[in-house]
């Protein structure tokens, strides 16, 4: 998934981003969720590992956590981006 979307998406992004295009919101949206929800549950997987200790599950929540922050962050951020556009600016009474 990283190979075929994540790095295409994110070298196609970041000029997107500076010319204001207005499909980004779109394209980082679905970045967003998807790096989210996977993140998430390797998360859930690795804290299910019954092999482990609970000092090697934190090192491994201390790689992943950051992710599932960062998609969830990407993925609000998209919404509200999105929902201005469509919504449009409400007008004063």
């Amino acid at each position: 998934m990283e190979l075929f979307y994540h790095a295409p998406l994110s070298l196609w992004a970041i000029p997107a981003l500076i010319r204001d295009n207005p499909m980004v919101p779109v394209h980082l949206l679905a970045f967003g969720v998807q790096a989210f929800v996977t993140s998430l549950a390797c998360l859930v997987q690795v804290w299910s590992w019954p092999d482990r200790s609970v000092a090697q599950k934190q090192s491994i929540t201390l790689l992943y956590g950051p992710y599932v922050a960062l998609g969830a962050f990407m993925a609000l951020d998209m919404v509200f981006r999105l929902r201005g556009k469509l919504l449009g600016k409400r007008k004063l009474a």
